[in-house]
C-alpha cells in the first residue's frame, strides 16, 4: 500500500517527535551534575502547591555530602526542587514543583559543585501531611531539633501520612512499630474555604504537644463546655495553612496527638459539639512519585535499591522473623552490571534481586555492590526489619514466600563458618510450617546437599526424618530416578540403622513402580526374614508384586500373612501416654517443640483434626481402629488436598487391613493418592491389576472409570486399558456404567 504524502508528512512529523522526546530525555541538561534520578510520577497532589514528595536513595553514593539539586521535565523545563532532609544512609527528601498535567517522569540532578536549597517555610512549596519520627528519645528539646529538618539523626523515618478517617491530622505512635519512647514532628496544611476566625482544639492523649498555626504558636485553654471545647481561635487566611507539631511520647498509648476544628462557616448539630475532628478533605497532600533509575554521567554503574518488607513471620514464644525482597536500581546502568548483595551473617548472594530473612524489630542495614569495566560502586540500605503484613500460614502464597527468601539464603550461605547454625527456633518452626508437598524441592535439595553436616547439631532425628520423607514422597511420584539417588545419599550421609532399613524399603517400592520385581523381591525377602513391623511391611509389598504379576492367590497370600500379624499388634497391651503423645506429634508433621503452642499459630486443617482425633482415641495400636472409616478419612484428606496427611492415613490402613487391597476400596484411594501427586503410571499399574482380577465387586464400576481417566495421562498404557474396559463389559454388561464403557472403546 502506497502512502499519501500528507501520511508520509504525518508520520515523519511523528516520528521526529518521538526522536527529539527520547533525545531529550537522554540529554544529560546539567553538565556539572555527576549523578541524574528519574523519577516517575504517581500520585497527584491535591493543591498544586504541595508538588510532590520524593525520597531518594543515597546509601554512600552521593560521597556523603548533602545534595546540591536540580529538577527537570523531559522537555529541559526546571522546576523548584528543595532539600526537606538529608541523611546519608537514608537518603534524602525533596519537595518538587508539580510540572502540571502531561508530565509522566522528572529527572533531578545532583551537582558537584553548590550549595543545597533547603525547604523553608517561606517556600511558594507547601509539602502535604509528612511525619518524621525519631525512637529512643523523650524530649521536647530533641522534637524541635527534629523539626529543623537539616540534621536529621540516621534512624529518624520521614513519611506522607494519612492519619485515620475520623482523624486526618494525627499521631498514633511509630509507622514501622518501634518500640517507645518517640518524638514526632509533622507539618501539613489545612484548607480554609475562606478567611476568618476558626476554632483550633488540639487534643493531646499522651505526651507533651506544641502546635503551631503559620508559625505562631497556639495555647488551649477551656473556652466552652462539651466535646472540643479546649482550644484557641486562630485567624487563618483562605486557601492553605500550615500547621505544625512537636510530640513526645513516653509509652505505647492508643493515640498521642489528633487535631480537630471549627470552621466558622460550618454549623454543628449538637449544641454541646465545639468542634469536629480534621478529615481528608480539610487537609491539602503533596503528591509521590518513584525512582526508576539512576545514572552516572560518566556511564559507570551506581549501586542504588531498595529494600521492600514483605511478611512477619511472629509467633508467641518464638522470635519474630521478617522477609525482604531487594531490588537494585538497573535501568541507567551498564547492560553488564553484575550486582552484588552483603548480609549481616556477611553473605553474599548474586543478581539484581534477593529475598532474606531477617530477626524482626531491629535496625539492620545490606549493602549494594554494582560492578562493571567501566567502575564500581557501593551503598548501604539501612531499614527496620518488620513488616505490617503479618504472615498467614493458612495461604499458600505467604508460605512461598519464606521459601523462596530460605532457598536463597541457603544458596548463597557459606559452608565454614554455617549462618546455618545460628538460626534461632522461628526459623527451623517457619520452615517446617511452610513446607508443602510437591512444593519444596529446591528447599530441601539445597538444604541437604550442601548443609547436611549441620542438620544433626540442630534438629531432633525425627525432624531430619519426616524431611527426608518429604523430599523423597514428592520425587518418588515426580522424579523416580532423583528419588533413588537421594535414597543412596540419606543411606550413605545419615546412618541410622532404624532411617537405613526403611530407606531400603523405599528402594524396594521404586523398583516395583519401575517394574523391577526381581530387584525388589530381594530386598524386601531380607526384610521379610525378620520378625518386627519392618517385616509386615515387607509381605505387603510382596504381596504387591505378586498382584501386579497378576497372581491373586499369592498376592492374597501374603496380604493376610501381614494382616494377622497387625491383629496380633492390636491386641497387644496399648502404649503409654506419652508415647501416644509422642506419636500424635509426628502424626501431625510437625517438628515437636517445647512451650506453649503460639497464640497466631494457623488454624487447624481438618486433616489435622482426623489425626489428633485418632491419636487421643489410641487408633494407632488398638482395636478402636473400627470406630472410624479409613476409606472415609483418606477420602476427606484427598478433597481437601492434604497430601502428606492423606499418605500416612493410606499407610495406617495398609499396615492395619493389607487385605483391603482386594476386598475393599484400598486400590480406588491410592491410585487416586497417586494421580493428585502426578504418578499416573503407578495408578493405572495398580487399577489395571485390579480390574483384571477382581470379578465382582462393587467397587469395580468405579476402579474402572479411575482407569479410564488416569490412562489419558499414560499414552503408553491405551491399548492395554483397551482390553481390560473390554473385560469389564463382558463382566458387566447390565450395570450402568456399560454405557460409559461403550462409549470409550467406541473412541479410536
Amino acid at each position: 500500500m502506497k502512502l499519501t504524502s500528507l501520511t508520509a508528512a504525518f508520520l515523519a512529523g511523528v516520528f521526529c517527535f518521538i526522536a527529539a522526546t527520547a533525545a531529550a530525555q537522554d540529554t544529560w541538561a546539567v553538565p556539572n551534575a555527576k549523578i541524574r534520578y528519574r523519577l516517575a510520577l504517581e500520585k497527584k497532589p491535591t493543591n498544586p502547591e504541595c508538588g510532590y514528595f520524593v525520597q531518594l536513595p543515597d546509601g554512600g553514593i552521593l560521597g556523603g555530602k548533602p545534595p546540591v539539586t536540580t529538577a527537570m521535565t523531559p522537555d529541559g523545563r526546571p522546576l523548584q526542587c528543595q532539600l526537606f532532609s538529608a541523611n546519608l544512609e537514608r537518603g534524602f527528601d525533596l519537595i518538587l514543583q508539580d510540572p502540571g498535567a502531561g508530565v509522566r517522569t522528572v529527572d533531578v540532578y545532583v551537582s558537584d559543585t553548590g550549595k543545597p536549597e533547603y525547604w523553608t517555610p517561606d517556600s511558594p512549596l507547601k509539602p502535604g501531611t509528612i511525619l518524621c519520627t525519631l525512637p529512643g528519645v523523650d524530649s521536647m528539646t530533641a522534637a524541635m531539633e527534629l523539626g529543623k529538618l537539616v540534621k536529621m539523626p540516621k534512624n529518624t523515618t520521614i513519611t506522607l501520612h494519612q492519619g485515620i478517617p475520623k482523624a486526618a491530622f494525627s499521631i498514633g505512635g511509630d509507622l514501622l512499630g518501634r518500640p517507645a519512647p518517640w518524638v514526632f514532628y509533622m507539618i501539613g496544611q489545612i484548607i480554609a474555604k475562606e478567611a476568618g476566625d476558626f476554632w483550633m482544639a488540639p487534643w493531646t492523649k499522651h505526651g507533651s504537644t506544641v502546635m503551631l498555626v503559620n508559625g505562631r504558636e497556639i495555647l488551649p485553654t477551656n473556652q466552652m463546655p462539651g466535646w472540643g471545647g479546649t482550644g484557641q481561635f486562630v485567624r487563618l487566611e483562605q486557601g492553605l495553612n500550615r500547621i505544625e507539631v512537636y510530640q513526645t511520647a513516653s509509652r505505647a498509648e492508643e493515640w498521642m496527638f489528633f487535631l480537630s476544628w471549627a470552621p466558622p462557616y460550618e454549623q454543628f448539630k449538637k449544641p454541646v459539639q465545639n468542634a469536629r475532628g480534621v478529615v481528608a478533605t480539610d487537609l491539602a497532600r503533596s503528591g509521590t512519585a518513584r525512582v526508576t533509575a539512576v545514572q552516572n554521567r560518566d556511564s559507570a554503574p551506581i549501586a542504588a535499591g531498595i529494600a521492600e518488607p514483605q511478611l512477619l513471620f511472629w509467633l508467641e514464644n518464638e522470635p519474630p522473623l521478617a522477609t525482604f525482597k531487594f531490588a537494585a536500581l538497573t535501568e541507567g546502568n551498564p547492560p553488564d552490571t553484575k550486582y552484588t548483595w552483603i548480609f549481616p551473617e556477611k553473605t553474599a548472594a548474586e543478581g539484581p534481586e534477593a529475598s532474606w530473612i531477617f530477626p524482626a524489630f531491629a535496625d539492620t542495614s545490606v549493602t549494594l555492590i554494582a560492578k562493571s569495566p567501566k567502575g564500581q560502586s557501593k551503598s548501604v540500605i539501612p531499614f527496620y526489619a518488620t513488616s505490617l503484613s503479618p504472615a498467614n500460614l493458612n495461604l499458600p502464597t505467604h508460605n512461598r514466600v519464606f521459601r523462596e527468601a530460605v532457598v536463597q539464603m541457603l544458596r548463597s550461605y557459606p559452608t565454614h563458618p554455617n549462618p546455618i547454625q545460628q538460626w534461632t527456633p522461628g526459623h527451623w518452626n517457619n520452615l517446617f510450617r511452610t513446607l508443602e508437598f510437591n512444593k519444596s524441592r529446591d528447599v530441601l535439595e539445597i538444604l541437604f546437599q550442601k548443609h547436611g553436616p549441620v542438620l544433626a547439631g540442630n534438629l531432633k532425628p525425627d525432624q531430619i526424618l519426616w524431611l527426608q520423607n518429604l523430599l523423597l514422597t514428592e520425587l518418588e511420584n515426580k522424579d523416580p530416578a532423583a528419588a533413588l539417588q537421594w535414597v543412596e545419599f540419606f543411606k550413605t550421609n545419615f546412618r541410622n540403622p532404624e532411617a537405613f532399613q526403611k530407606l531400603k524399603m523405599r528402594e524396594a517400592v521404586l523398583a516395583i513402580d519401575s517394574g523391577d520385581f526381581a530387584k525388589a523381591q530381594t530386598l524386601l525377602n531380607a526384610m521379610n526374614a525378620r520378625n518386627n513391623e519392618l517385616a509386615n511391611k515387607a509381605q505387603i509389598r510382596l504381596g504387591d508384586i505378586e498382584f501386579l504379576k497378576g497372581n491373586l492367590n499369592g498376592a492374597t497370600a501374603f496380604y493376610s500373612q501381614a494382616q494377622t500379624a497387625a491383629k496380633i499388634r492390636r491386641n497387644a497391651p496399648e502404649r503409654s501416654t506419652a508415647d501416644l503423645a509422642s506419636n500424635a506429634a509426628l502424626m501431625k508433621n510437625e517438628p515437636q517443640t517445647t512451650g506453649p503452642r503460639p497464640m497466631s499459630t494457623p488454624g487447624a486443617t481438618f486433616a489435622k483434626k482426623l489425626l489428633q482425633r485418632d491419636a487421643v482415641k489410641g487408633l494407632a495400636k488398638s482395636g478402636a481402629l473400627q470406630d472410624v472409616s479409613f476409606s472415609e478419612n483418606v477420602g476427606t484428606l484427598l478433597e481437601g488436598n492434604y497430601m502428606l496427611e492423606a499418605a500416612e492415613a493410606l499407610e495406617q490402613w495398609e499396615e492395619e487391613f493389607p487385605l483391603s487391597k482386594v476386598s475393599g476400596d484400598y486400590i480406588l484411594r491410592d491410585a487416586e493418592w497417586s494421580a493428585n501427586a502426578g504418578n499416573h503410571k503407578r495408578a493405572v499399574a495398580f487399577l489395571t491389576a485390579y480390574c483384571k482380577q477382581i470379578d465382582a465387586s462393587s467397587f469395580l464400576p468405579q476402579a474402572i472409570s479411575q482407569l479410564i481417566e488416569y490412562s489419558d495421562k499414560v499414552p503408553e498404557s491405551k491399548a492395554q486399558t483397551r482390553e481390560v474396559v473390554q473385560s469389564v463389559l463382558n463382566r458387566m454388561k447390565f450395570h450402568p456404567v456399560a454405557n460409559r464403557l461403550e462409549e470409550y472403546l467406541k473412541k479410536p
